[in-house]
């Protein structure tokens, strides 16, 4: 009996081992990261799975252990669960580098003392990285007067303007570029409708969105509860409702929406115009874009390129002020703006497993792409990738073109604003609701513009949009003051 004991206890202390033996090696590599070289956490947006994500990381720390001494742990956290998992890694003081977006925004985190003040760090950083961003640049990032994140690079603006399938553009001579009148607009889509009966001339540009955004600028508010009117040229905060633009646009839009223009079930619709498109249910949708060069589409401009008040703080890099890692964290984060090796392997991933190179210098998903790391999709997202080669589809002189379409922006006068509604949550929280209600579906043009317009004003100012656009007003004038 005492035999069989014995063996039983070998069999048992066997099987703990071939346990621990397995959670060793699944953690061996973070223990490894912890125990030897600082290890600097960085969060990252992300709208892929990136299962070769350990792959990549592991890389990217071969390289930086020597070169920097350090190394990181990348957190890829899905858009969807965004807000709620970087809250958590704050609270548990468990992320070092993090990107902030519209939710969490820029002045939130800094009034709630999550972010660091970078000044300092900025001020002593090196050239390769000033030439990337200077002063004039990190002004739009500024907080009450300070820089506490560093914005990732893609384009800061966008034209706004028809997309039209390629061979219907063709055969009415429009090409990329063409600048399109709402009246030639208007003309196109009647045209449209007499040639192709069984298609609608317009399609939203997603969901229920006919458009996202015209000339009105939200003060980094994405209800647009209180705006800036001609590109951010003004500097008075009206009610959008009230605003000519708004109304301008929404008379085009009624009466293309009775005249069976545009796609019905507008106010029901879950796809995108892309998607409808493709599906033949429509030829137009209205896009906010910064390259003409796509080649199943073509580009027509109604709105020239501009950027509104939180282009530059809309997405960016920040240092938790909770850090036990500031020093390397801001050595990690200048890395990832000037180590074009480092930012290659995080953007594009390992060359001959997710890419290829080209010889014009572009590169090329393999095969194994669509199971391993799709993040050069989502170029906007990283720190900076103007140092990385570009994906073939965008062209070998991507990233030139993309600077010089960033220098040729037009801004808002409110640029690096961002409204804070916590003063009047109450009453922004009502106005919410009626927004919410109104505003895409007067957009659409699948209500009557003027009742619906009036009936919005009326319950906007129940609500107390008067009270939210005098402390926007305030807040902006303070802002124009302090920068």
């Amino acid at each position: 009996m005492k035999k069989y004991k014995s063996l039983g206890i070998i069999v048992f202390l066997f099987l703990i081992l071939c346990y621990v033996g397995t959670v060793w090696k699944k953690q061996s590599r973070f223990f490894k990261v912890q125990n030897t070289l600082p290890c600097v956490n960085i969060a990252i947006p992300s709208v892929h799975e990136a299962a070769d994500a350990e792959l990549v990381e592991d890389a990217i720390n071969r390289l930086i252990s020597e070169r920097y001494g350090c190394n990181i742990h990348i957190i890829y956290i899905p858009m969807e669960n965004w807000k709620q998992q970087v809250n958590l890694l704050l609270v548990n003081n468990a992320v070092d580098i993090m990107a902030y977006m519209s939710e969490p925004t820029l002045p939130l985190l800094v009034k709630e003392g999550k972010l660091m003040e970078l000044d300092e760090c900025v001020a002593n950083a090196s050239e390769e990285f000033r030439k990337v961003w200077d002063e004039e640049k990190l002004a739009g990032t500024k907080v009450n007067g300070k820089i506490y994140a560093i914005p990732s690079y893609r384009n800061y603006g966008n034209y706004i303007g028809l997309t039209i399938e390629k061979e219907i553009a063709s055969e009415y001579g429009i090409q990329s570029g063409k600048r399109m009148s709402l009246d030639e607009i208007s003309s196109f889509l009647y045209e449209l409708k007499k040639k192709y009966p069984d298609r609608y001339p317009l399609v939203p540009q997603g969901g229920d969105a006919l458009v996202n955004g015209w000339t009105w600028d939200g003060l980094g508010d994405s209800k647009n509860i209180g705006v800036l009117e001609n590109c951010g040229q003004s500097l008075v905060v009206k009610n959008t409702f009230d605003t000519e633009e708004f109304q301008e646009f929404c008379r085009y839009t009624r009466q293309w929406y009775k005249d069976g223009l545009i796609y019905p079930d507008i106010l029901n619709n879950t796809l995108r115009g892309d998607e409808l498109v493709r599906n033949n249910k429509g030829i137009c949708y209205f896009e906010n874009f910064a390259n003409m060069e796509q080649t199943e589409v073509v580009h027509t401009v109604s709105v020239e390129p501009w950027a509104v008040s939180n282009s530059y703080i809309e997405v960016g890099y920040g240092i938790n002020a909770e850090s036990s890692h500031k020093e390397t964290a801001w050595e990690v984060l200048e890395m990832l703006f000037t180590d074009c090796e480092v930012n290659t392997l995080l953007v594009d991933g390992l060359e001959g497993i997710h890419y290829e190179k080209n010889t014009d210098g572009t590169i090329a998903w393999t095969s194994k792409r669509s199971k391993g790391y799709l993040m050069a999709d989502q170029y906007y997202f990283f720190p900076y990738c103007a140092n990385t080669p570009p994906l073939q589809e965008e062209g070998a002189d991507f990233w030139k073109k993309l600077d010089f379409f960033n220098k040729n922006v037009r801004t808002s006068k409110a640029i690096g604003f961002c409204f804070d509604s916590s003063e009047v949550s109450t009453e922004y929280q009502l106005c919410e609701a009626v927004v919410d209600k109104y505003y895409t579906a007067i957009l659409s043009g699948a209500v009557d513009t003027e009742k619906m317009i009036e009936r919005a004003d009326r319950e906007m100012k129940a609500a107390g949009i008067e009270k939210v656009i005098a402390e926007k007003q305030r807040q902006l004038e303070q802002f124009l003051r302090i920068n």
